[in-house]
C-alpha cells in the first residue's frame, strides 16, 4: 500500500491508493463508503470535493489505521477546510507529521546501515530455518545480541518494508524497489563508518571463537602505484560480487556469512616529503 505520509494532496494519494493492486476498484470503495462508484471517479478527478465530514468514512473504506486516518483527514481539511485558517492550520499539521515520519525513517535507516545485526537478520530471514521470534534471533546470531535489540531489528525491518508478513510467517521481500533509500550521502559514509569498524571487531574475534574450517582468513601486503588504485578497487568489487554469487546461486541456504575486503595503505607516499 503507498504510504499516505509522503502525499500532500488527498487526490494524489486516492490515486495511488486505488493503482497499487488490481483488485482495488472505485466501485468496491465506493461500496465500503455507501457511495456512488460516479463520485469516487469524480473525486478521484478533481470533478468535486471530498466533502469532509466524509473523510473518516472514505479512511474506513481504504483500511486506513487510526494514525493513517487522522493523517487523511487531515489532508483533505487542507484542499477543503471552511476557512483559510483551518485549511492552513491542516497543512502545517500534516506537515509537522510528514516531517516526524521523516525523522523516524531516517533514524531506523541509520541504524538498518549502521548495525552489523540488521543485514544479518534480514539475509537469515531468506533461510527454511528462520524464526521470526527476538528470543530465536539473539541466540542464532554470532556474535548473540540481545532479545531487546533483536526486537527492535525485526520492528524496523518490518517498518521498512524489508520483511513482510506472509501466511508462512514473516519473510524477507523480494521487490528491493520498493525500499527508498532516505539517508544523504554524509549520513551513509557515518553509518558504513560505523558497520566496518562493527565488523572488523568481530573479524578479530573470530579468529579465537570459530573453528579454522569454518572460516577464511588472507592478507597481502604489496608495493604498487597510485594511478592504479581505482583498477584495484574495482577488482576486489567484482571479485567479491562473483564469489557471492557463485556461493549462493544453487542449494538450501542455512546459514548467514558476511564477506568483508579491506584495502588500506600501510605507507605514506613514499618519495613525498609533504
Amino acid at each position: 500500500m503507498p504510504e499516505i505520509y509522503a502525499f500532500e494532496d488527498y487526490r494524489e494519494y486516492l490515486t495511488a491508493w486505488l493503482d497499487d493492486r488490481p483488485s482495488r476498484s472505485g466501485r468496491a470503495l465506493a461500496k465500503r463508503v455507501g457511495c456512488a462508484p460516479a463520485l469516487v471517479t469524480m473525486v478521484r478527478n478533481g470533478q468535486r470535493k471530498l466533502n469532509v465530514a466524509s473523510a473518516g468514512l472514505w479512511a474506513y473504506g481504504m483500511h486506513l489505521d487510526a494514525e493513517e486516518s487522522m493523517f487523511w483527514e487531515l489532508l483533505v481539511q487542507a484542499a477543503h477546510g471552511q476557512t483559510e485558517e483551518i485549511r492552513e492550520g491542516s497543512r502545517q499539521q500534516s506537515r509537522a507529521i510528514r516531517d516526524w515520519k521523516k525523522a523516524i525513517e531516517v533514524a531506523a535507516q541509520f541504524r538498518l546501515y549502521a548495525r552489523w545485526h540488521y543485514a544479518v537478520i534480514l539475509e537469515a530471514a531468506r533461510c527454511p530455518g528462520f524464526v521470526a521470534d527476538p528470543q530465536w534471533v539473539c541466540t542464532a546470531l554470532l556474535p548473540h545480541i540481545t532479545p531487546a535489540e533483536a526486537e527492535e531489528a525485526l520492528d524496523t525491518l518490518l517498518g521498512l518494508g524489508l520483511l513482510v508478513q506472509t501466511d508462512d510467517g514473516i519473510q524477507a521481500t523480494d521487490d528491493n524497489q520498493a525500499f527508498q533509500p532516505a539517508l544523504g550521502a554524509e549520513q551513509l559514509n557515518a553509518a558504513a563508518a560505523a558497520l566496518h569498524r562493527e565488523t572488523l571487531g568481530h573479524a578479530g574475534e573470530a579468529l579465537e571463537t570459530v573453528p579454522t574450517h569454518e572460516r577464511y582468513f588472507s592478507s597481502l601486503t604489496f608495493a604498487l602505484s597510485t594511478k592504479h588504485l581505482e583498477e584495484l578497487f574495482e577488482t576486489l568489487r567484482s571479485t567479491q560480487l562473483q564469489a557471492v554469487q557463485t556461493a549462493t546461486e544453487t542449494g538450501v541456504h542455512d546459514r548467514v556469512y558476511q564477506v568483508s575486503i579491506q584495502a588500506f595503505p600501510r605507507t605514506k607516499t613514499l618519495g613525498d616529503d609533504s
